[in-house]
């Protein structure tokens, strides 16, 4: 009984990971960047810093807005 249940904990956390991974951004080698030009920004989450480039990209490049994220 409890393998029957850890199999299908194991599914369901591969199903949640694959999900996530999606959405993932690989920042590599800038990884130490993005976490320091987060906290000078002041922001608590990544999403908050990405949101933040996105818009300001949007406004200084006269490029067409993208729909704003939602929180």
């Amino acid at each position: 009984m409890s393998s029957s249940k850890d199999t299908q904990r194991s599914q369901r956390r591969r199903e949640l990971d694959a999900r996530r991974s999606k959405s993932r951004v690989r920042l590599g080698s800038c990884l130490q960047s993005w976490g320091q030009l987060k906290e000078k920004l002041g922001f608590s989450h990544h999403s908050e810093l990405a949101q933040h480039l996105l818009e300001r990209y949007n406004t200084c490049s006269g490029k067409p807005q993208i729909p704003s994220l939602k929180a």
